[in-house]
């Protein structure tokens, strides 16, 4: 889902909840596949989007709790991408402790300095597009 500049923590949260759930419940997958790239962390150097390290964390713990409801808890991250040594480390780390569902156990205090945009106008019409409608 394409998301404007400074799209953090809340707008992907809303995202999953609103839109990837939905997905999931309705299609009803064997197995999920996660491409994370850490690139979309907001100090990476060439994107401006604003997840933070507690962001990521709170992604895995969600998509890994649908893989446990719906596919056995089969899952696979994949890195994907992330230009910045320290977001990449703290990322993956936080990806890691979420599949071993145990707290951030390295938080990295790193939330998004930046103003987050309001994206609802754009997540309902994506949920119109996909049938989601309540």
């Amino acid at each position: 889902m394409p998301l404007p500049a400074y799209a953090g923590d809340k707008v992907y949260e809303q995202v999953a909840d609103r839109i990837f759930k939905p997905f999931v419940e309705s299609f009803k997958p064997q197995m999920l596949f996660v491409a994370v790239g850490f690139d979309a962390h907001w100090n990476d150097p060439i994107t401006t989007l604003g997840l933070s390290t507690n962001g990521y964390f709170t992604l895995a713990q969600k998509v890994t709790a649908l893989a446990e409801e719906h596919c056995d808890g089969k899952i696979v991250f994949v890195l994907e991408g992330g230009y910045d040594p320290m977001n990449v480390a703290n990322g993956a780390g936080a990806v890691f402790d979420a599949l071993s569902k145990q707290g951030l156990s390295h938080e990295a205090h790193d939330p998004n300095p930046h103003k987050e945009p309001d994206c609802e106008s754009r997540i309902e019409e994506v949920r119109k597009w996909s049938s989601f409608q309540n």
